[in-house]
């Protein structure tokens, strides 16, 4: 549409395109997601380019139709095009080659060399308010690369230190148990039971997200030989930990009605998939759709400090179970955390942000009816 506007628009029109496009980037560029700041300056690079492309086609196409050759306007359509895809990939080879060598570059240098330039870049990022993430990413990319630079790096390192003291920590926050049985209602309403079940699982098992999402038909089992009556045993064969921890891992929690309509679900969504098949029929997007969908119905936050993220399923399970009386030995070996210290951080933060308190009276209503309907549902479906 953008080639369409500066080839055969007006030049107001183009103009307008133009200075629409670079807002557009700009503004991604300030909002500071978690694409990589690298990125973001490819991103802007490519696009003024193509905007410089784009302008000088248009001047091109006016000396052609001024002059006795008689162009169509597709043909010019199709010369833009194609100019500036050349143009696109001539400035991605070279950016690419410069960042390549620069790289190779640095990590050529002294251990001190390297040491002040991670750190600038760094301080950097931390004045433009991008993720510490980021910059701890980049650190063990570089070691990486370089293995004796392990510990040689104690300024950068120092730097990371300093961004930790700096900005205050943001947890998860919880989902309630009460949000969590509205969800599995709505779920069952609007016909996603496989939602509802992921839901389930990923609560009373305190599963992150991707492994919710890497559950394969095998690794449910939910034969009563393994515990009391109602047991749900899930295996979890890619954890988070697997690197520190035990590479092949457990979860085990005893739900009677939640067994039975694991039952019926499952058996639709597993018929005829061997063991090592996914157990979802959706993916990473569909189960965030889905999960934006109900947070929206209910009114809750969806972004922002205080959003509801997949993430909260496993800080909400863990918080139930403490709100409960459960002891703090049995939540660490339930949510398979590598020890006591870990665990009591994580609900020192979270605990007391599960309440209902600072939902809106439309979302608490609505919450509190679905929530009494969950149990109903699980039964009649």
């Amino acid at each position: 549409l953008s080639c369409a506007v500066f080839v055969q628009g007006p030049r107001p029109l183009c103009l307008l395109s133009c200075l629409l496009l670079s807002s557009f980037y700009y503004s991604l560029f300030l909002r500071r997601t978690r694409v990589q700041s690298l990125v973001m300056v490819l991103v802007l690079l490519l696009v003024s380019y193509l905007q410089k492309a784009l302008i000088g086609l248009c001047l091109l196409r006016k000396i052609v139709v001024s002059s006795s050759l008689q162009y169509s306007d597709g043909l010019c359509f199709l010369l833009g095009y194609v100019v500036a895809v050349v143009v696109v990939v001539v400035v991605v080879v070279v950016v690419v080659v410069l960042v390549a060598v620069n790289l190779e570059l640095l990590l050529a240098s002294s251990p001190e060399s390297i040491d002040a330039v991670l750190t600038s870049f760094g301080q950097w990022l931390y004045d433009t308010g991008a993720a510490k993430s980021i910059f701890v990413d980049i650190l063990h990319a570089v070691v990486d690369r370089r293995r004796a630079l392990k510990r040689c790096l104690p300024t950068a390192w120092d730097s990371v230190a300093a961004w930790e003291r700096r900005v205050p920590v943001v947890s998860h926050v919880p989902v309630h148990v009460e949000i969590l049985k509205a969800f599995v209602s709505l779920s069952i309403f609007w016909h996603w039971p496989e939602m509802a079940a992921a839901l389930l699982l990923g609560f009373l098992g305190m599963l992150r997200p991707g492994e919710i999402l890497g559950l394969c038909v095998g690794d449910v089992i939910l034969d009563n030989s393994l515990g009391p009556l109602g047991t749900v045993f899930l295996i979890i064969t890619k954890p988070k930990t697997r690197y520190t921890y035990s590479k092949v891992q457990h979860v085990r929690f005893c739900e009677p009605l939640v067994h039975q309509f694991l039952l019926r679900v499952l058996a639709d969504c597993t018929k005829g998939k061997p063991p090592g098949a996914p157990l979802w029929s959706f993916q990473v997007s569909g189960f965030r759709t889905q999960w934006t969908a109900l947070c929206r119905f209910f009114r809750l936050p969806c972004s922002g400090p205080s959003a509801l993220t997949p993430s909260a399923l496993r800080t909400g399970g863990a918080t139930h179970l403490y709100l409960l009386g459960a002891a703090p030995s049995d939540i660490c070996w339930q949510g398979r955390w590598l020890n006591a210290r870990c665990l009591s951080i994580y609900l020192q933060h979270s605990s007391w942000r599960a309440g209902l308190e600072s939902l809106s009276p439309a979302s608490r209503r609505l919450v509190e009816v679905f929530s009494l309907a969950s149990a109903i549902v699980l039964i009649d479906n």
